[in-house]
């Protein structure tokens, strides 16, 4: 071969791998040439994760969340909205309508967690979640939602914590105080007296 053509060959790879690969980054962010899109069907809260090469999808994976788990609805209609595009070099995506449906997922899943919520009220609180998607495209409802339960559930976790002994309670008790305290149990007043 050539050296011309040796080069020129190189050179075509190079630009090739450089457009594919990299999806022409930096000079295109989230290229379609080579991007990651992420989507939530608002009627079931499953999440797809589609990848894209040359403009076509290469791969799609549909995958269960939380909320879909808890529901399962599977005969459903899916109404797929695009959440996050991510590509090669760009760990950042463009601010999609329902941008931030996946970590409202997440933001729910931890309170069902942390609450210790009842089978029964995690499915009323991932339909209601679902119903905030489909009527509010903004997603301040839904977050105001999810502001509203936590505060629930903090409130109903804190008579716990208030009621808990304080320090001057717990504190450890000094040889006077045990010589001259009355044992209140009648364990401890038996125990006393051999």
């Amino acid at each position: 071969m050539k050296p011309k053509t040796i080069l020129l060959t190189a050179v075509s790879l190079l630009l090739l791998g450089w457009i594919v690969g990299l999806g022409c980054y930096p000079l295109l962010m989230w290229s379609p040439l080579n991007c990651r899109h992420e989507y939530v069907d608002l009627q079931s809260g499953r999440i797809m994760r589609q990848q894209i090469v040359l403009g076509m999808a290469v791969r799609e994976r549909v995958e269960e969340s939380p909320i879909s788990r808890v529901l399962a609805t599977d005969q459903v209609p899916a109404d797929w909205q695009r959440v996050q595009t991510f590509s090669p070099c760009v760990d950042h995506s463009p601010h999609y309508r329902y941008h931030g449906c996946l970590q409202q997922m997440r933001e729910l899943q931890m309170i069902w967690e942390l609450g210790h919520m009842t089978v029964e009220a995690q499915r009323k609180s991932a339909v209601e979640l679902l119903k905030h998607w489909q009527q509010d495209d903004s997603g301040q409802a839904a977050e105001e939602f999810l502001n509203h339960l936590s505060e629930t559930m903090h409130a109903s976790v804190a008579p716990c914590i208030t009621d808990s002994p304080s320090h001057e309670d717990v504190a450890p008790a000094t040889e006077t105080d045990t010589a001259t305290s009355e044992p209140s149990r009648p364990s401890e007043q038996a125990a006393r007296r051999s």
